[in-house]
């Protein structure tokens, strides 16, 4: 039950701070929604590590880069929601 409990406070913590990447990448703190996003883990978060970090990446003219971390997200998580206003910065 510890180890379990453990796990429920990681998944908790993951799923917090992939919440404050989208709300620091809204407030224009990319650096720091990068930095955070490193920490998160990938498995915790089902697809939306990806979406954020192709988010970033279009938001850097990165387009290449972004359309590659949207589709790893629907690989993880077919089911996972990448948000129009994300998409459209490269087409």
């Amino acid at each position: 039950p510890e180890e379990l409990q453990k796990k429920m406070n990681l998944i908790s913590l993951d799923r917090r701070r992939i919440d404050a990447v989208e709300i620091l990448i809204d407030d224009n703190m990319v650096p720091a929604a990068e930095a955070l996003l490193k920490t998160i883990n990938s498995k915790f978060v089902k697809g939306r590590k990806e979406v954020l970090s192709g988010y970033i990446f279009a938001l850097q003219g990165n387009c290449p880069e972004s359309y590659a971390m949207y589709d790893k997200a629907l690989t993880i998580n077919p089911d996972v929601f990448i948000h129009d206003k994300y998409r459209n910065i490269c087409e």
